[in-house]
């Protein structure tokens, strides 16, 4: 389009991508179907825990879930740290959690790769995004994705790789995950 106007020694690419020979299905799961001799589900979430991010919401859909499959094992997995921890930690308290969510801190790369391959549904509950690096992480790793229905995650999250569900509504986020429990072929 800018024909005569480009001028190639004024333009540099600027790589905000991501390695996807990094992030890339487990080598042993590359297609996540193979559950772990218990049959525990593994769910979980990467992120900053911040006011945008809405793990209250995740939390409440999980004990929705423990409800709604009481003898399916599943953990909640919640990577990060910031300043909702406190509250994120009184939720999980007061729904009696505690032995079903780990809240794993904040993880470097290669710690962040190998919690992504041990999941088997990632989660992204958000009031709103730009372009989210972890749902990015997520997908190169081939788990399916249920995320908030928002600005910046509706346009990356697909009927082909995932599940959208409204944002800050517990009970449509254990809605969707159900989706995929029910439908495990729809998590390949």
């Amino acid at each position: 389009k800018l024909r005569g106007l480009h001028r190639p020694s004024k333009v540099s690419v600027i790589a905000n991508g991501l390695d996807t020979d990094f992030f890339a299905p487990r080598p042993d799961r590359p297609d996540h179907t193979d559950r772990p001799a218990d049959g525990t589900l593994h769910i979980g979430m990467q992120s900053r825990l911040q006011p945008t991010k809405d793990h209250i919401t995740l939390v409440e859909a999980f004990a929705g879930l423990r409800a709604a499959y009481p003898e399916r094992g599943m953990t909640l997995h919640i990577a990060g740290d910031g300043p909702t921890r406190p509250a994120i930690e009184a939720r999980i308290a007061a729904l009696s959690l505690q032995d079903d969510v780990i809240l794993h801190g904040m993880l470097g790369q290669e710690e962040v790769r190998d919690f992504l391959q041990a999941l088997d549904i990632y989660v992204h509950s958000s009031f709103g995004e730009t372009q989210s690096n972890a749902i990015m992480q997520a997908l190169a790793t081939a788990l399916p994705v249920v995320a908030s229905d928002v600005a910046g995650i509706s346009n990356m999250v697909v009927p082909e790789v995932g599940l959208l569900h409204r944002s800050a509504d517990a009970a449509d986020l254990t809605r969707a995950l159900s989706h995929l429990i029910d439908h495990p072929d729809q998590t390949r």
